[in-house]
């Protein structure tokens, strides 16, 4: 094997450029050129991928991440880290129980409402997954819920400085030549076409993710949204079709409302406003995801210019 592409040298530490948003990429910005030559490309910033360049930190093993954002996405997406994640963190140096101070307290993720309204009657109740303490009996860790950028947040500051994310850089196309995989990425910001040769190829990037595409890797379960809208105040997302999924994110104390009803989720059995909050933080931090009829509620629509925008920066 290999340890430099062929034809190519390793860039020395004295030869970086720019990107558009001021991360560093070794290397030239000419297409005919390589980036970079790293052991380890990852596509994606998310808690898969920051936590895959962490693990391979600690054997040290260098890696870069390639990520399309810009910045870190704000609004909570998925809230719970299952016991098998947790162990490999505790495994492999982060604290636990740190992570645990971050997230939803367990007092007050145990249950899964079912109410008619927030303030209403209550249906019935179940325990949200396994969190009763006979769990512990097979692990050291239970499930944890912890709102996802708290968790990526989180693990991006124990990431030594050897690690190199590079924001606003979009995975293109991959090839597999000569012992080496040579990734081809675009700076949003400006255009330019990079690559990087590397033994390796991570896809990180999710549920969406152009690298599986790209391969040709078919994923199981029904399609996503057509357009992902993004809005200051709510997130929503939006599929064309006359019965779709809202998801909106609001920031209020939900405890004088909900009272003794604690829980991770409240499922609400209300035929006009049919779905579920997800209580993050009670105290400030929560998701409604409901169903809605974009026919009878045209209203419900964002405003056009705003969606014509954020729908063409979640299809570049």
């Amino acid at each position: 094997m290999q340890d430099t592409p062929p034809g190519q040298n390793a860039q020395p530490n004295g030869h970086n450029h720019t990107l558009g948003d001021g991360a560093q990429c070794p290397g030239s910005h000419d297409n005919s050129h390589l980036a970079a030559n790293v052991p380890v490309v990852i596509v994606g910033a998310g808690p898969s991928g920051l936590l895959q360049a962490y693990l391979l930190s600690k054997l040290n093993i260098q890696c870069m991440i390639i990520e399309r954002y810009s910045t870190r996405l704000a609004a909570p997406k998925a809230h719970a880290i299952n016991p098998r994640s947790l162990e490999i963190c505790r495994q492999f140096g982060l604290d636990t129980k740190a992570i645990r101070s971050l997230g939803t307290p367990r007092s007050e993720a145990f249950w899964v409402n079912f109410i008619t309204s927030l303030s209403g009657e209550t249906v019935g109740r179940l325990p949200y997954e396994r969190m009763d303490a006979d769990v512990l009996d097979a692990t050291p860790e239970m499930i944890h819920n912890i709102p996802q950028p708290a968790f990526e947040e989180f693990v991006a500051q124990h990431l030594p400085k050897s690690v190199q994310i590079l924001r606003n850089a979009s995975f293109v196309s991959s090839e597999e030549r000569d012992d080496f995989v040579y990734t081809t990425y675009e700076d949003r910001k400006n255009g330019n076409i990079h690559t990087v040769a590397s033994k390796y190829l991570i896809a990180c990037d999710g549920a969406k993710s152009k690298v599986r595409r790209f391969l040709g890797i078919e994923c199981d379960g029904e399609d996503s949204c057509t357009y992902n809208l993004l809005v200051t105040s709510m997130a929503c997302s939006l599929m064309l079709t006359d019965e779709t999924m809202m998801t909106i994110h609001f920031n209020t104390d939900l405890r004088p409302v909900v009272g003794e009803r604690v829980g991770m989720l409240h499922w609400v059995m209300d035929p006009a406003v049919s779905g579920f909050v997800i209580a993050y933080d009670l105290g400030g931090n929560q998701v409604l995801i409901c169903n809605i009829d974009v026919v009878i509620h045209p209203g419900m629509v964002c405003s056009l210019s705003a969606n014509e925008s954020i729908a063409q920066e979640a299809s570049s």
